[in-house]
């Protein structure tokens, strides 16, 4: 029996490339652009992918009260345990490139008002939004990262809103 060829491959050989190409694609579309890997590292971006659960706390950025804070931050009260849509949503924006502007560096004073800790087994890793500079705090414990979010700040005001409601 003969084989066919199809550009010069068997079709075997095609279905295995196909296979192959298109199983690489969507790991890459599972994983972030590289651009924030490299910014908060594979540790954080690992917990931001696919937390077991994430908290939502409201921050006050001007409280001098640490007794109980996230990243330094007081907190005002804990919202109940995150609805996963809304996590999800933010995680797909976090390690989104489109949804950061690595060239600047703002000189506001980062500010947070609403805070996000992703767990993931025993890892957790904390996002923090300040909707004053439009920026987000990524930390882990070990390393913090500021970054804008300049152009997603819609998306990101309306997500924060819509988490702050299951608190009411």
């Amino acid at each position: 029996m003969k084989r066919k060829l199809i550009g010069g491959m068997t079709l075997a050989g095609l279905v295995t490339s196909a296979l192959l190409m298109f199983g690489n694609q969507s790991i890459r579309a599972a994983s972030p652009d590289n651009q924030i890997s490299k910014l908060v590292g594979e540790h954080m971006v690992h917990v931001l992918e696919a937390p077991d659960h994430v908290e939502v706390f409201d921050l006050d950025p001007l409280s001098k009260d640490l007794s109980y804070g996230l990243s330094g931050f007081p907190i005002v009260k804990k919202i109940d345990q995150l609805d996963e849509e809304i996590w999800s949503e933010i995680s797909a924006l976090v390690l989104d490139d489109k949804s950061h502007v690595f060239e600047i560096q703002k000189k506001c004073r980062f500010r947070p008002n609403i805070g996000f800790r992703y767990y993931r087994n025993r890892d957790s890793v904390n996002v923090l939004l300040s909707m004053q500079c439009k920026q987000w705090m990524f930390d882990s414990g070990k390393k913090q990262v500021y970054e804008d979010f300049d152009p997603v700040v819609e998306q990101i005001d309306a997500l924060v809103r819509r988490a702050r409601a299951l608190s009411n």
